[in-house]
């Protein structure tokens, strides 16, 4: 962040809540040897560089409530 450049609040906390995802969630489920690329995606944009390009919080929450559906049973 800089004093000079205005940012984004939001993309800060979409930052944060795929760091936190990536924590629990992918390091939990690769423990338990639990096929995490589907997260890992969208953790990987929501951890972005770039925060323009990260997703909004409602696209990445919609897309988080998408992954379980695509996990095996």
């Amino acid at each position: 962040m800089s004093n000079a450049v205005p940012y984004d609040p939001f993309k800060v906390d979409v930052y944060q809540t795929g760091s936190l995802i990536k924590e629990v969630v992918v390091t939990v489920f690769q423990d338990a040897k639990v096929d995490t690329s589907h997260f890992n995606e969208l953790v990987n944009e929501m951890m972005g560089e770039v925060p323009e390009r990260r997703p909004a919080a409602v696209e990445a929450l919609t897309r988080f409530q998408l992954v379980p559906k695509t996990l095996p049973s």
